[in-house]
């Protein structure tokens, strides 16, 4: 039996040899090697010991040199990383997995300093990346003071406005670095999230800093600067602190027109006053709101002398609280801004009444046409009492007929109208509508099918 064992040894080794090498052609056929490049932004690529390396050239060059980063006009300032290794591997492999690194540390004679890429499970002579290495220039240092732009993004919560934003840091910052950079520096911006914000809090906002061509500086132009504050604070990962403050929104706030600057003629007096619309929501400190108690006083309307006749006006209400209260109330977001104020103002013994224009009689409507009325909703009429034993009259004792028989074409029309009014009244003036006329195009079978479809 051992004998027989012995003679067959030689076989189960060629066996397993072939076994070995059937695997590795299966293994090199489905799962072949192959080189695989991937793009890291320039934005991914960290700088370590910067600080230091600056300090060098500061004291070797009397403060006055500084290092940055220099690339041709045709680079990108991407690093492309090029992984060989098993398809199976680089099946696995992302960009946000690769990292790229530039130890200023190892800054070499030629002011370069080499990348170091690592890739989780790949050998690093399995690596390779193109730049090798991040080139640096030393150049003239330039300091200058920036006033900051500040803004905002996204809404508070429900039932708030945002009322004031303020940097903790102060308004100006102080940006240090190679004067090829600053001197192409137009503005520095924060921008603060108050998305969802209910409660005054303090939150952080990133120093964006902006070119003369509207292009935001690029990570590696950043970490070559120095951004301070005004008493020369370094400010760390470019991040400063912005204390909001919230202002509630009071609704249904009256709106009211102070009248007292408007004079009428003898013989007229002021008889009501329209706003639409006639109540807003504010937002505003608790103490302007307080004070407001319900109710925001309109003043300042243009001031008439000798009014005869209803006077009629547009208030920017954006531009009204802008001018009175300062930065004290605002409008809720998505309010309308403007107010239509309608001052009546009537001859002694006149009274004026708005009759709807859905209750007009209309005579000889034109056919085929469509009939566009200005006013559309209601029309002064303007009366007299003559009688003292007339009772009050209401827009349901007046008959209005509007006659269209002289105009059948299309085109606009002021129409006098016909006015029948209950015993004791009188017309002051006879009113008159306008009235544009535009032809209804057939609609056609086509356009008939399609609908239905």
């Amino acid at each position: 039996m051992k004998k027989h064992l012995g003679n067959n040894l030689g076989l189960k080794l060629l066996s397993v040899f072939v076994a070995i090498l059937i695997w590795l052609m299966v293994v090199n056929v489905d799962d072949p090697e192959k080189t695989k490049a991937f793009v890291i932004p320039e934005q991914r690529i960290q700088m370590t010991n910067v600080e230091e390396a600056q300090a060098r050239a500061e004291q070797n060059q009397d403060g006055k040199k500084v290092y940055s980063v220099v690339r041709d006009d045709d680079e990108s300032g991407n690093v492309t990383v090029y992984v060989t290794a098993r398809r199976s591997v680089l099946d696995k492999i992302t960009s946000a997995d690769i990292t790229v690194s530039a130890n200023m540390q190892n800054m070499t004679l030629q002011n370069t300093v080499p990348y170091e890429v690592t890739v989780p499970g790949v050998k690093r002579e399995n690596v390779q990346c193109f730049p090798v290495a991040m080139r640096f220039v030393l150049e003239d240092k330039s300091e200058k003071t920036y006033a900051i732009s500040l803004s905002t993004s996204g809404q508070p919560a429900s039932g708030y406005e945002l009322g004031d934003v303020k940097i903790r840091e102060g308004e100006n910052i102080i940006i240090a670095g190679p004067t090829s950079i600053t001197k192409t520096i137009d503005k520095v911006g924060v921008q603060v999230d108050v998305n969802n914000l209910s409660e005054n809090k303090t939150v952080t906002g990133d120093v964006v800093i902006t070119d003369r061509n509207g292009n935001n500086l690029s990570k590696t132009q950043m970490d070559s600067l120095e951004i301070k504050t005004s008493k020369g604070a370094l400010i760390k990962d470019n991040e400063v602190n912005a204390v909001v403050t919230l202002w509630k929104v009071q609704q249904n706030i009256r709106l009211k027109v102070d009248t007292s600057q408007i004079q009428v003629a003898d013989g007229y007096i002021l008889t009501s006053t329209d706003l639409t619309p006639s109540t807003i929501n504010l937002a505003g400190s608790e103490a302007t709101l307080n004070a407001l108690d319900g109710e925001l006083v309109i003043e300042g309307i243009t001031n008439y002398a000798g009014a005869t006749s209803t006077i009629e006006q547009n208030i920017d209400l954006s531009d009204y609280l802008q001018d009175h209260y300062k930065k004290a109330l605002k409008l809720e977001s998505g309010s309308a801004t403007a107010v239509s104020v309608k001052i009546q103002i009537e001859k002694v013994g006149t009274t004026t009444v708005s009759v709807p224009v859905s209750d007009f009689h209309i005579i000889g409507q034109p056919e085929g046409m469509k009939i566009v009325l200005t006013p559309a909703d209601k029309l002064p009429v303007e009366v007299r009492k003559e009688s003292e034993d007339a009772p009050d009259i209401t827009a349901k004792d007046i008959s209005v007929t509007m006659d269209l028989s002289k105009y059948q074409n299309e085109g606009n029309y002021t129409v006098e109208l016909q006015v029948e009014l209950p015993e004791g009244y009188a017309l002051e003036s006879v009113p008159s509508i306008k009235v544009n006329l535009e032809k209804i195009e057939p609609v056609t079978e086509t356009e008939t099918e399609t609908a239905e479809e």
